[in-house]
């Protein structure tokens, strides 16, 4: 698939996650940076073998790719599941996505562009998830590789829930890591050339108003600039990788 850069998207998944990581957890932020990264760079290459598969289908299943790897890594954290273990688990979860949604993509054809990955599609992932990832966690149990009680705290926890219940207490309890602005506008690319448009004109509309002497306008001109600027240069991204709406 030429059209879909795979590496420079997972990059920007790998960014996302930064300054997102629950409090509790924050100390695994890097190594769940690099499990998304490498996750979406294994399986974006796989679609250089599925021509019929566009290029915003192949990002939109590498996105669900990486949201289940941030929820299902978390809820191996709460479960305290060793860290060695956990990205094989991960990665099995995300080979029955993978397949699952290629051959969805494949049923539909050429069309599948025009269909999008949501609704009952995203119901059907998360119901396969649960049982894939109930099975690597059942297989380890038997193998004694993780206890009794790990594989039951494990299963219950349910990252992906929690956040669609308590969203605003997420990202209250978040750990905030800085981000540079290069990130932001790799991650954002058109929020961010709306600000770089907006700045330069608020700023000139200022110089104006002064000039003018019209001095309260150019007041509230000046506010606005600062309000922006400051939005600009504080923004961070997020970690729900938005499926097409």
């Amino acid at each position: 698939m030429k059209e879909f850069d795979y590496k420079e998207f997972a990059n920007v998944l790998r960014f996302q996650v930064r300054g997102l990581v629950p409090e509790q957890f924050k100390d695994k932020e890097q190594a769940l940076q690099s499990l998304i990264f490498e996750e979406a760079k294994y399986f974006g290459q796989k679609f250089s073998k599925f021509d019929l598969i566009d290029s915003l289908r192949c990002s939109t299943i590498i996105q669900v790719i990486g949201e289940w790897s941030f929820h299902k890594y978390i809820d191996c954290c709460i479960g305290g599941v060793p860290e060695e273990l956990k990205s094989s688990i991960v990665h099995n979860v995300n080979e029955d996505i993978f397949n699952s949604l290629i051959k969805i993509s494949e049923l539909q054809g050429s069309e599948s562009q025009d269909i999008p990955i949501k609704g009952s599609i995203l119901a059907n992932i998360e119901t396969l998830v649960k049982k894939s990832y109930k099975t690597q966690l059942e297989n380890l149990r038997n193998e004694d590789k993780i206890s009794d009680i790990c594989y039951k705290k494990t299963i219950k926890s349910n990252n992906f829930k929690d956040l669609e219940k308590n969203q605003d207490k997420f990202f209250d309890d978040v750990h905030s890591v800085p981000v540079s602005i290069w990130d932001i506008i790799k991650a954002e690319p058109f929020v961010s050339l709306a600000y770089i448009v907006t700045l330069p004109i608020t700023f000139f509309a200022f110089i104006v108003a002064t000039y003018n002497r019209e001095i309260l306008f150019a007041i509230f001109i000046l506010i606005i600039f600062c309000i922006l600027l400051w939005r600009f240069l504080t923004r961070t991204v997020g970690i729900l990788f938005k499926t097409a709406k």
